[in-house]
């Protein structure tokens, strides 16, 4: 039978009988642990812990003790998630041990963390994230049987949202860090007669790291005829990812049989960077448009006692859009170039992927005139670096480069923006490497209302593989050619032409390079 009002589990009959589950936790009362067992009879489980709330009430209760003679432990409840930045996640509840003849309970789950605060006027950045909860620790086993294994560590809370650029042209804010992975559990004792230690709990995943904030908008000044727009402000970089967290360490037992201590558990996998935020749009002008704000990048996090893979790493924001023109003699604003991307962590058997390359943004428009260029691709970011895990650790690949912005429409279109190149493939201490990422796609020609489209940008190149001896990685291949924009001649229109394709691998392990751009209709 459950406990009530936070009490524990009835307790199974003196001789046959389970013992019941622990009573949930309330906002003024702990959670219950699982009710004992008398002679045979396995042990009632924790009971839950409540979300938002303590951190003594957010904890899972603990299993309950198996039976004196027969009879596993009960399991420790899961720690509840937590809603405030400032407390992690509740901690999973311990495994019950075992009587005499029994297996240890598992430790319960750690809870996750809070999200963090988004950034506003007092704080422009975003806030970190709260920590998972640790796991529980499993259940010891008597004269014979396992130890139970450790409960997993709650996963990280995420960043905040960085501020947006408080005035005109301002650049945004970052985001916020990405909470650590909680610690796993640690394994229980082997039985003293006969058995295995409880395997560790595995660390739990970083938090995602927080947006970057987007820039602000360009403004557009009063005054002449021939005024220009202002260019937008740069988007903010985007959080770094939370570390994963510590796996848990593997139970013991008394030497005989052939039985052996639990493994220690795995290192969390590090948080995925957060993405960079938006350029901003370039302000409009009479004469010139302005151009739009560059796109911010981020980075991955670390994996957890280097035992497993990092972050990957975060994509670059798009590039603001140019701003636009509203005369025959001036240009329309570039569109922003797209953010690099971040990195990807490094970790000792496994490096993470780079991040991608943010898009380029659109050129402006103009009635009159010219219409902007498009902005360039961002680079994609550099697989993770893994050297520590022995000949078989395995390196990150290079993130995609980012497409071209398209050109803007005008009386003469503007051009397509280039492809962000591939990034660089990770290298390992080992056998093997990351392969390169592929080149960005050039970004297409814009509309020429009463003449000549854009031309289209040239592809990307491919990233450079990892410069590991011996190993087969190749780099990336070339982004295509963006298309050429169509034209307006004569009353009639023609399409323009495709890009041309992005060449595969080069030799060495070099990337491959990027294609032609396509030509304009008519030319």
């Amino acid at each position: 039978m459950a406990g009530v009002n936070g009490g524990a589990g009835w307790a199974g009959g003196l001789l046959f009988g389970d013992g019941g589950t622990g009573a949930a936790a309330t906002a003024t009362t702990v959670a219950g642990r699982g009710g004992d067992t008398g002679l045979i009879g396995s042990g009632g489980a924790g009971g839950a812990g409540l979300a938002g709330s303590s951190a003594a009430t957010m904890a899972g209760g603990s299993g309950g003790r198996g039976g004196l003679l027969l009879g596993d432990g009960g399991a420790g409840a899961p720690g509840a998630a937590s809603f405030d930045p400032n407390v992690a996640g509740g901690a999973g509840g311990a495994g019950g041990d075992a009587g005499k003849i029994g297996d240890g309970g598992r430790g319960g789950d750690g809870g996750h963390g809070a999200t963090g605060t988004a950034g506003d006027a007092t704080h422009l950045e975003g806030g970190r994230g709260s920590d998972g909860g640790a796991g529980g620790k499993g259940g010891n086993a008597g004269d014979y049987g396992h130890g139970g294994a450790g409960g997993t560590g709650g996963q990280g809370g995420r960043g905040g949202t960085g501020s947006a650029g408080l005035t005109p042209d301002d650049k945004g804010f970052q985001g916020g860090l990405g909470g650590s992975g909680g610690v796993g559990g640690a394994g229980g004792e082997g039985g003293l007669i006969k058995g295995n230690g409880g395997a560790g709990g595995a660390g739990g995943i970083g938090g995602t790291g927080g947006i970057g904030g987007d820039g602000s908008r360009g403004d557009t000044p009063l005054g002449p005829f021939n005024v220009d727009g202002h260019s937008g402000g740069d988007g903010g970089r985007g959080g770094l990812g939370g570390n994963g967290g510590h796996g848990g360490v593997g139970g013991g037992h008394t030497a005989g049989n052939g039985f052996h201590d639990g493994t220690t558990g795995a290192g969390g996998v590090g948080g995925v960077g957060g993405t960079g935020g938006n350029g901003g749009t370039g302000g409009d002008g009479q004469f010139n448009g302005g151009n739009g704000g560059r796109g911010g990048g981020g980075t991955g996090g670390t994996g957890g006692d280097g035992q497993t893979a990092a972050g990957v790493g975060g994509s670059g924001g798009t590039g603001g859009n140019g701003g636009s023109s509203n005369t025959a003699d001036g240009v329309a604003g570039k569109g922003g170039a797209g953010g690099d991307a971040g990195d990807g962590g490094r970790g000792a058997q496994t490096g993470a992927q780079g991040g991608h390359g943010g898009k380029g943004g659109l050129g402006g428009d103009n009635v009159y005139g010219a219409g902007g260029a498009g902005g360039d691709g961002g680079r994609g970011g550099s697989g993770g670096y893994a050297g520590n895990g022995g000949p078989w650790s395995s390196p990150g690949t290079g993130g995609t480069g980012g497409t071209g912005g398209a050109g803007g429409t005008g009386v003469t279109g503007g051009d397509g923006g280039r492809g962000g190149s591939g990034g660089a493939g990770g290298d390992g201490a080992g056998t093997f490497a990351g392969n390169g990422g592929n080149g960005g796609l050039g970004g297409a020609g814009g509309l020429g209302t009463d003449g000549y489209g854009g031309w289209g940008g040239e592809g990307g190149w491919g990233g450079d593989a990892g410069t590991t001896r011996l190993s087969s990685a190749v780099g990336g291949s070339g982004g295509n050619g963006g298309h050429g924009g169509t034209s307006t001649l004569n009353g009639q229109q023609v399409v323009g032409s495709d890009g041309g394709p992005g060449e595969g691998p080069g030799p060495n392990r070099s990337g491959g390079e990027g294609g032609s751009r396509g030509r304009p209709g008519g030319r």
